[in-house]
């Protein structure tokens, strides 16, 4: 039985001490949302230690190795598709850096087979312009709704974990990839932005500025051939089951007319827009999606297309673990949501490769943020200005709204002297 405290504090239940799961903070410093007033505030919550900034891709390879070194567990990344891409795949490289071998009585320099590679949980917050991975693993939404999905990783209640496959393109890890309109817009957005302005409105503009008014005055429809360079693969209907017989390696999947050919392993591509809503039913296999309709039959359906529903006739759909897409001409491509200038060819592979590539490797483990082990989430509060630790058991959104402003009409109601000590209370997660 635990005791109370009355005074100072108010009605308090002392806890005992218990200690936090090591959390990394991996943030995009350049990213619009992380402001100085998220940085204020992650700094209330977070140990300085275990938050971590980078500008630019040299110090996200030197945070990763920290990380690797230091032996966290679980890592959130904040920054959107491309900063989770960019922390993923230095991972990947940092941990298979070459280790010290003495075979032979020789001293030599041995790379990290794939399959031995022990990778932390990934966490995703909601904090880029698409946030395709982060509707995938349930991230919360706005600032409060940021620190709250901190505070339960570190606290050890989002204990449910998804396991997410990757495709893989000349060495780079993603959840999705596409050639066409798609790229087109990413292109498009990345050349216009310093001037338009980042977020949904620079989007916006460059679709309607100048994607759409280049793609009705081009000259002709692409051609595309895509041939399939891994396991049977499977075409899939209207409903997600799939129809025809199985396609065998080395055969044509598609030859003919394409404007968007695209892939994907998450059901999102960003904005909530459910560009693979089969991807998670074939595990070990990616979501590809052909289409040369145009733009009027897209807008015409894009309330169906957005949701993820049944597809217009002219959209074919594939699960495939390894594809060659080459068109007849150059075409915008983008990976991760990060443009990549132009290709005729490309070859999308799955990471890990299925068992019909040889490959044990274990997919990436995601942290499911909608998860949770308890209503009521213990924390700790700690005032920068002396004093011992207190423990307080409280709703978890309460505690956010508590956090996010010292006088709180929340915290006033729970404990009315504690904003009366000196300092700033600082709230810290503590397993249940």
């Amino acid at each position: 039985m635990f005791a109370t405290k009355h005074g100072a504090m108010g009605n308090v239940e002392l806890l005992p001490v218990r200690s936090t799961e090591r959390v990394a903070v991996l943030l995009n410093a350049n990213a619009r949302s992380v402001s100085d007033a998220l940085k204020r505030e992650l700094e209330n919550f977070v140990p300085p230690e275990d938050l971590y900034y980078s500008r630019c891709f040299d110090d996200a390879r030197s945070i990763a190795r920290q990380v690797l070194d230091k032996g966290y567990r679980t890592v959130l990344t904040g920054g959107g598709d491309g900063t989770f891409v960019g922390y993923v795949n230095c991972l990947f490289e940092q941990a298979r850096q070459p280790s010290a071998s003495t075979a032979r009585g020789a001293l030599k320099l041995v790379p990290v087979p794939a399959n031995e590679i022990l990778m932390p949980r990934f966490g995703v917050l909601r904090l880029g312009t698409g946030n395709a991975v982060a509707e995938f693993a349930g991230a919360s939404g706005r600032r409060l709704g940021v620190v709250e999905d901190i505070l339960r990783a570190r606290s050890g209640e989002v204990s449910i974990a998804r396991p997410l496959h990757l495709l893989l393109h000349e060495g780079k890890r993603a959840p999705f990839a596409g050639l066409g309109i798609d790229a087109k817009v990413l292109n498009d957005y990345v050349s216009l932005r310093d001037r338009i302005g980042p977020g949904g409105l620079g989007y916006f503009c460059s679709v309607v500025g100048k994607t759409l008014p280049s793609y009705m005055l081009q000259r002709g429809i692409p051609n595309v051939e895509v041939v399939n360079l891994g396991g049977p693969a499977q075409q899939i209907g209207p409903d997600g089951k799939p129809i025809g017989r199985d396609i065998g390696t080395g055969e044509v999947i598609y030859r003919g007319p394409c404007k968007i050919a695209a892939a994907g392993t998450v059901p999102y591509y960003g904005f909530g827009f459910r560009v693979f809503p089969f991807a998670l039913r074939a595990p070990g296999r990616f979501q590809l999606r052909l289409t040369a309709i145009g733009v009027p039959k897209i807008l015409a359906n894009l309330r169906a297309l957005w949701r993820g529903g049944p597809p217009p006739s002219g959209i074919l759909d594939f699960h495939c673990d390894k594809v060659s897409i080459r068109f007849d001409r150059e075409m915008p491509l983008q990976v991760g949501g990060d443009a990549e200038g132009y290709r005729r060819e490309v070859v999308f592979g799955c990471f890990p490769p299925t068992a019909s590539c040889r490959c044990t490797t274990m997919p990436f483990d995601v942290t499911d943020a909608t998860s949770s082990g308890s209503w009521i989430s213990t924390c700790t509060a700690v005032s920068s200005g002396g004093g011992s630790s207190v423990w307080m058991k409280m709703p978890p959104r309460l505690i956010l709204v508590a956090c996010s402003r010292t006088k709180s009409r929340a915290l006033r109601n729970r404990t009315p002297s504690v904003t009366g000590r000196r300092g700033k209370p600082r709230w810290f997660p503590s397993s249940a």
